[in-house]
């Protein structure tokens, strides 16, 4: 939350109100209880502090949560973590917010429809073709419409591809392709996924806003 101070002096990003809420608190309360089973919400220095907020907030979510502390780089964390997940399982980084809400079950259908017929599918990404402050690019197949084909992180071109969203339906079988020392999930294990021949999927959401710096 470095590009957000003065905004995170004390506080953690994911706890930045956007109008009358906490991004945090948007994010849970827009996921949809027919598709998501339970939630784990990660954080390390700020821990008590998010779960005190996610507490206050309980009555206006649903589904059960879960709050852990690691010390652990998002791939770490899915390591870390990876008996306790559903298959397939929803990351959702905490600095991303929609003004529509995310069709949660639409993707999961896709996904489901997918994963039948194909062994190599490895998961979903929810993509848009808003572009501020882009996580990653996504370029679909030229050969299947329905695959990715390229993806790469934060750069500085978009024009032509989809956004990646930093949120996404995943197989466990994932996890198989994160090494130990990575640090991002979409610069290294995703991408390396691909290169092994993982497939993911995609589905276009209307709009997002990654806060990632000031201004």
């Amino acid at each position: 939350g470095g590009g957000m101070y003065p905004l995170t002096a004390g506080m953690p990003k994911s706890l930045i109100p956007v109008g009358s809420k906490p991004m945090l608190i948007q994010i849970l309360e827009g996921l949809d209880p027919q598709v998501i089973g339970n939630i784990i919400i990660i954080s390390d220095k700020y821990f008590p502090m998010i779960k005190d907020y996610v507490d206050a907030f309980s009555s206006s979510i649903t589904i059960p949560i879960t709050c852990k502390k690691l010390a652990l780089t998002p791939p770490q964390q899915l390591i870390a973590l990876q008996d306790e997940l559903s298959d397939p399982f929803i990351i959702h980084y905490t600095d991303i917010i929609t003004e529509h809400k995310i069709e949660w079950k639409r993707g999961y259908d896709k996904y489901l429809r997918l994963s039948k017929n194909d062994k190599n599918l490895l998961g979903l990404l929810y993509v848009t073709k808003s572009y501020p402050l882009a996580i990653g690019v996504v370029g679909k197949d030229p050969k299947n419409s329905e695959y990715i084909g390229r993806f790469f992180e934060k750069p500085a071109e978009v024009m032509g591809h989809f956004v990646n969203m930093a949120v996404a339906i995943l197989s466990k079988d994932f996890i198989k392709h994160i090494k130990k020392d990575d640090t991002t999930l979409f610069g290294e294990s995703v991408p390396r996924a691909i290169a092994m021949g993982g497939k993911f999927t995609h589905l276009e959401h209307p709009d997002f806003k990654h806060f990632q710096r000031m201004g």
